[in-house]
């Protein structure tokens, strides 16, 4: 595999598929998969490395199978499951006991997060926070072509990253922008009501 090759932690592709065998309707996912698939992840490390082309293809499955709405209620519970895990338990516990349940704070990490789950899918820009602000705006660029002209894997993205507005508890959306074609960006935009609730235990310990 080329080292500049767009990869995705073959663990998380495990926790992907071991989070769909809990959920209604995450079977018929799973039986979408091409025959290669889950063969190739269950023997990988979890230090392994995959083409985040398996990324892809299982993300269209869960949206195939599930639908829309319950698709993306799966990528936002999964990686708020996810900062229980493995790969981002330390990380997210040290960002709540440094940062509290600021959303914008909390927000600033999303660029370390991705970099322990993807290699060569993108980087994370983050525009300047005005104080009190009720948003962030994120911009990963540089992204593959796979993954740029996947407007499901985006949506995807999009959904995932909700799970810093219900770790932080507060209600709030993360909106994709309209991309021109060809585009090798996506922008993202969280906005949310309220502030952390500072009198309720964080999410991870």
């Amino acid at each position: 595999m080329s080292e500049h090759a767009a990869v995705v932690r073959g663990r998380h592709l495990k926790s992907l598929a071991s989070f769909l065998q809990e959920r209604p309707g995450g079977m018929t996912a799973l039986a979408l998969l091409p025959p290669d698939w889950l063969p190739q992840v269950t023997d990988a490390s979890g230090l392994d490395w995959l083409p985040v082309e398996r990324n892809l293809v299982i993300t269209r499955a869960v949206y195939d199978a599930l639908g829309p709405a319950e698709a993306d209620r799966f990528f936002r519970d999964h990686t708020l499951a996810s900062f229980h895990g493995p790969i981002l338990k330390t990380m997210v516990t040290s960002a709540v006991r440094i940062l509290g349940l600021a959303p914008a704070s909390l927000a600033r990490w999303v660029p370390k997060a991705w970099h322990l789950i993807f290699r060569a899918c993108g980087e994370w820009s983050l525009e300047e926070v005005t104080p009190g602000a009720r948003q962030v705006t994120f911009t990963l660029g540089g992204l593959p072509a796979a993954c740029a002209e996947d407007p499901v894997w985006l949506r995807s993205v999009a959904r995932s990253l909700e799970a810093v507005l219900e770790l932080a508890r507060v209600r709030g959306v993360v909106a994709l922008a309209p991309r021109p074609r060809g585009a090798r960006q996506a922008v993202f935009q969280l906005r949310w009501s309220g502030g952390g609730d500072a009198a309720k235990p964080p999410l991870v310990p």
